[in-house]
């Protein structure tokens, strides 16, 4: 497991990875490249995992490619991410693969149909004890 700046982190209990592409927001502040006309930068379906300024858990997902929503562009999704709150936030995995459940329900609009995907980020409040 590796940081943003490729550094090797020692393994050790509760430490927890995730993947994303472009962080979007760091200590409040926007912090998108320039993506040129690279395609990712356009408007897609989005999933933003990110932390407030007094550590709480941000978990949010954007609609895309529908009639009824055209998803965010990455400069937008970080816009996005700041009014939510979220001090340091990340892009996740979007596209085709942004879907949300809350209490087994879900509760976005995927495009296209659900479909499986090989990661997910879970949280089920207090199940999570913690080590050092």
């Amino acid at each position: 497991m590796t940081d943003q700046q490729g550094r090797k982190l020692p393994l050790r209990p509760g430490l927890f990875g995730v993947n994303g592409r472009y962080p979007l927001t760091a200590n409040g502040q926007i912090v998108v490249p320039d993506g040129g006309a690279d395609s990712f930068f356009a408007r897609n379906p989005r999933t933003i995992a990110g932390t407030t300024r007094d550590g709480k858990i941000v978990l949010a997902t954007i609609d895309g490619r529908q009639t009824t929503s055209v998803g965010t562009t990455l400069d937008e999704t970080a816009a996005v991410a700041q009014a939510l709150g979220m001090a340091d936030a990340i892009n996740l995995d979007g596209g085709g693969s942004t879907a949300m459940a809350a209490e087994g329900a879900l509760v976005s609009h995927p495009a296209g149909a659900e479909r499986a995907v090989g990661d997910a980020v879970v949280y089920v409040p207090g199940r999570y004890h913690g080590g050092n």
